[in-house]
């Protein structure tokens, strides 16, 4: 009897449904509605991505720090835990013996140093995530006819002693892009 009730009571929905094209249009609206918002999430979610990269720049734009690692021939770590990349650059060599010359370098021109680090207009990450930048130090007598006043860029020391090119994949004019070749 419960059974024969069940079945009845699903034909009579069934029929239901079948009779009123309002539930199918609810159930449209449903999906359009869930795949607006779902799309206004994303966006929202990836605005405030930006605004957030935005603000710690504006927060650290430029800032004076020391590194505290260096990582190989342009990667080095500061102080406040950032992973920091030389804008501008790309290594030459892969090679074992480059590799550490590139890194032996970076090490003597930041390490017990004060740096000055400049980023590029807005927040730019390379696709090891490290935060791209022109880093400075305090000019330093080997390096005099490198320096712009009293400070010397540690990117274009880097391609001065071959070690680096300047990186010519990135599309947008860099502010020192002449100072470094």
């Amino acid at each position: 009897m419960v059974r024969h009730l069940l079945k009845n009571k699903r034909r009579v929905i069934h029929h239901h449904l079948q009779s009123s094209k309002l539930p199918k249009y609810l159930l449209l609206l449903l999906i359009i509605l869930f795949l607006v918002v779902s799309i206004i999430s994303m966006v929202v979610r990836n605005r405030f991505q930006n605004l957030k990269k935005e603000i710690m720049l504006q927060q650290i734009n430029p800032i004076t720090t020391q590194a505290i690692a260096v990582l190989d021939g342009d990667t080095l770590i500061t102080q406040g835990g950032w992973t920091m990349g030389l804008l501008g650059i790309n290594l030459l060599s892969k090679n074992e013996e480059n590799y550490m010359k590139a890194k032996e370098l970076l090490e003597n021109l930041v390490t017990d140093k004060t740096l000055t680090l400049e980023y590029y207009d807005v927040f730019q990450n390379d696709k090891f995530g490290r935060i791209l930048a022109y880093v400075w130090v305090d000019c330093m007598s080997e390096y005099h006819n490198l320096c712009m006043g009293d400070k010397l860029l540690v990117n274009k020391v880097m391609i001065s002693k071959e070690l680096a090119s300047k990186d010519l994949n990135n599309d947008r004019k860099l502010r020192y892009g002449d100072f470094l070749n």
